[in-house]
C-alpha cells in the first residue's frame, strides 16, 4: 500500500498566501476609512459654518472614527449634536461623550467642562428634555474644581446645588466665588435672586449684591444692566 506524504511545502505557502491576503483586505480598509475620515472633514466644517447641525454631526463623527483626539472637532461635534433639530435622547448622549472625551484628553479645558455640566443642568441648546441631572452636574463641576479654579464652573456649581435645594451651600459657594473673583458679574446676579426667594438663607438683601457688583465693577455694563433691571 502506498504511503500518503502531507505536502508541508505547499501548505506553508498556501498559508503565507492567505495571510498575505487577510492583510492586504485589512491595511485596504483601513486605508479607505482614513481616507473616507479625512474627506468627511472639510465637508463637516463647511456643514457647521453654514449651520446645517445633522450634516455636521454626521462628517465631523465620521472624521472623529480615525481621530478622535482631535479637540477641537471634538467640542464641534458636541455642539452640533446639541443643536440638531428635533433633538433626541441620542444626540445628548452623543454630545455627552464629545465633551467627556475633551476632559480624558485635557483635563483642564474648562469649555468642555462647562458644557458638559450645562447639559446636566437642563441648559443646554438641547434644553432639558434629556438633560435636568443635578447631582451628575455637581460631581462634574466638583471633579474639574478638584485641581483647577474657574469661576464661571464654581457658578455652575452653585446653580446645581440650588437646583437640588441645597440652598446654604449654594450660597457658601456664590459667596467665597464673588470674594475670590469680585470680576465676575453673572455670580452677583444669581446671589440677588437667591436672596430675594430665601431671604432667610442670604444674610443681605437682593439689592446689596447688585449694587456691590457696580460698586466693584464700576465699567462693566452688565453689572449695570442687572442693578437697572431690578430697580
Amino acid at each position: 500500500m502506498a504511503q500518503r506524504y502531507f505536502n508541508w511545502t505547499l501548505a506553508i505557502v498556501l498559508l503565507v498566501g492567505a495571510a498575505v491576503l487577510v492583510g492586504g483586505a485589512l491595511s485596504l480598509h483601513s486605508w479607505q476609512r482614513s481616507t473616507r475620515a479625512e474627506e468627511a472633514l472639510p465637508l463637516g466644517e463647511q456643514a457647521f459654518a453654514e449651520q446645517n447641525w445633522e450634516e455636521a454631526a454626521q462628517q465631523i463623527g465620521r472624521y472623529l472614527t480615525i481621530n478622535g483626539d482631535d479637540v477641537d472637532r471634538l467640542l464641534k461635534y458636541g455642539q452640533a449634536q446639541l443643536h440638531i433639530r428635533p433633538s433626541t435622547r441620542s444626540n445628548v448622549e452623543h454630545a455627552i461623550a464629545a465633551y467627556a472625551s475633551v476632559l480624558r484628553l485635557d483635563s483642564r479645558h474648562d469649555e468642555a467642562a462647562r458644557r458638559l455640566i450645562e447639559i446636566y443642568l437642563g441648559l443646554s441648546p438641547a434644553r432639558p428634555r434629556y438633560g435636568g441631572s443635578p447631582a451628575e452636574a455637581e460631581l462634574k463641576a466638583r471633579q474639574f474644581l478638584r485641581d483647577n479654579d474657574d469661576p464661571a464652573i464654581r457658578r455652575l456649581l452653585a446653580l446645581a446645588l440650588i437646583q437640588q435645594n441645597n440652598i446654604q451651600e449654594a450660597q457658601q459657594t456664590l459667596t467665597s466665588l464673588i470674594a475670590d473673583h469680585p470680576d465676575h458679574v453673572p455670580a452677583y446676579e444669581i446671589t440677588s435672586l437667591l436672596a430675594a426667594e430665601h431671604p432667610e438663607d442670604v444674610n443681605k438683601p437682593a439689592n446689596y449684591w447688585l449694587e456691590e457688583a457696580v460698586r466693584v465693577n464700576p465699567e462693566s455694563a452688565l453689572a449695570h444692566i442687572l442693578r437697572g433691571r431690578f430697580l
